[in-house]
């Protein structure tokens, strides 16, 4: 989505009104900027992550300090966005114990309701707290669900299934903490290997094991799991003059909000230079029917 900011506050009639405003401390919300609303469109949030389109951003007014207004808007990323002494702000929701909170390490925004009133908390790097209060009575939307970060996930590999020649792993993804996150439909897997011609990772929704369609979207919420399975030959493609099959020793997974998780290890020979890779299901982890399976 596309912001543009106009610059606000009240027109000066006397150089010494102009030179009052110019001597706001460092900390308050110096002259605040207004986005201009444009119509939303969908957002990624990682990996190929949609977000609805409808619900990409809300703007609300806060008045701080000396008057000056605030303006948050609120994409369903779980970000707030805001320009605080010129510079523009994206600010991750995080855990609060009551109300909302968003930050980056260096600010921190938090909202909570107080006699009927939505309160926000501004706080800087350097320690400088202002407060600000909503204009209207609704209330801000809360922090919704983002795509999944490294620190947010467990990986776990499973036993091998062997038939026919192939070769089947399941890996499941778990939150840990209390905090839920989003996952794409597809896992995004890198290989590990010692040596040899490298090995293509191919998506499928129907392998010799299991048949796996996805969703789009997937909310994980706190120590809830997904799966995912890959998939791979042992029997070399004799016909393309293949005679020795690449190894892998190990798995990485990359999480669609950032980071990379720990790698998994393994001892898998694949044939026909490719590794087969699901969706995201999360019907076996979460004790309902498990994918269809093959003997």
């Amino acid at each position: 989505m596309c912001r543009v900011y106009i610059a606000s506050g009240c027109a000066s009639g006397t150089t010494k009104a102009g030179n009052a405003m110019r001597i706001v401390k460092v900390g308050l919300i110096m002259p605040l900027l207004v986005a201009c609303q444009q119509e939303p469109v969908p957002q990624d949030a990682g990996a190929g992550l949609k977000l609805d389109a409808a619900l990409a951003s809300q703007s609300f007014e806060y008045a701080c300090g000396r008057g000056q207004t605030l303006t948050v808007s609120y994409d369903q990323g779980g970000i707030a966005h805001m320009v605080l002494d010129g510079e523009e702000l994206s600010l991750p929701a995080r855990q609060a114990e009551r109300g909302a909170a968003y930050g980056n390490g260096k600010v921190t925004w938090t909202l909570v309701n107080a006699d009927d009133r939505e309160v926000g908390t501004l706080e800087n790097a350097d320690g400088v707290v202002t407060q600000c209060a909503r204009r209207a009575n609704t209330a801000a939307p809360a922090p919704t669900l983002t795509a999944c970060r490294a620190e947010q996930l467990q990986a776990t590999a499973g036993e091998i299934d062997a038939g026919m020649g192939h070769r089947h792993l399941p890996v499941t993804l778990t939150v840990k903490g209390t905090t839920g996150c989003l996952l794409p439909k597809w896992p995004e897997v890198s290989l590990v290997q010692d040596a040899g011609k490298p090995l293509k990772v191919e998506r499928t929704t129907d392998s010799y094991f299991a048949s796996v369609d996805g969703r789009d979207r997937i909310e994980l919420q706190p120590s809830k799991s997904v799966q995912f399975y890959l998939g791979w030959s042992v029997i070399p493609n004799e016909a393309a003059g293949e005679t020795e099959c690449p190894a892998v020793s190990g798995w990485t997974i990359k999480a669609p909000g950032g980071g990379t998780l720990p790698t998994l290890p393994a001892q898998a020979t694949a044939c026909g230079g490719k590794i087969n890779v699901s969706a995201f299901t999360d019907s076996a982890a979460n004790g309902e029917a498990g994918p269809k399976t093959t003997q």
